[in-house]
């Protein structure tokens, strides 16, 4: 009985992708159709399609995030509002799992989803592979001598890297 308990509390706020998936899935679509959202895409884990996954992150870019986030907080799944703060809002839904919102303008959106969808493993790799190109890499954009390389989606950070495209799967 207590391995039991021991395993319950390792494991508990894990999620299977199919459950997170679903889940995420049906939060998303409600935030990618609202009026204020210029982009949207689901990140993290649950992008690279991980068999284990610990919450939802869903990005949008707009420029009213204020609109979107009341907009999120108001959608009958969420059960409580976790952390409020700037560009993030998480909430904890109905079924349990975490759902994170993060906004920003859109200009920033591909440095957000590339940093976001991560993972850690990858996105050290990456900014260790930037700074050997004197290039500064963070969530916020791609920078070489403080000016923003200008990247309209991933692929184009990735070409800025000398590098092709890594699909969200094979970033571990």
């Amino acid at each position: 009985i207590l391995s039991g308990i021991q395993q319950l509390k390792k494991y508990q706020g894990q999620y299977l992708y199919d459950f997170a998936q679903k889940e995420g899935k049906k939060i998303y679509s409600l935030i990618a159709q609202h009026e204020k959202v210029i982009q949207s895409s689901i990140a993290s884990g649950l992008r690279r399609k991980m068999e284990v996954i610990k919450d939802v992150d869903i990005l949008a870019s707009t420029n009213d995030n204020t609109e979107v986030m009341n907009f999120f907080i108001s959608l009958k799944d969420v059960e409580s509002i976790t952390d409020r703060g700037g560009a993030k809002l998480s909430v904890v839904l109905k079924s349990g799992i975490t759902v994170n919102l993060y906004t920003m303008p859109d200009a920033k959106f591909p440095y957000a989803l590339r940093y976001l969808t991560g993972s850690d493993e990858h996105n050290i790799a990456i900014r260790d592979r930037a700074a050997r190109m004197g290039i500064e890499v963070n969530e916020h954009g791609l920078f070489r001598a403080n000016n923003l390389i200008e990247c309209r989606d991933e692929n184009q950070i990735f070409q800025a890297l000398s590098l092709a495209f890594i699909p969200p799967e094979l970033r571990e």
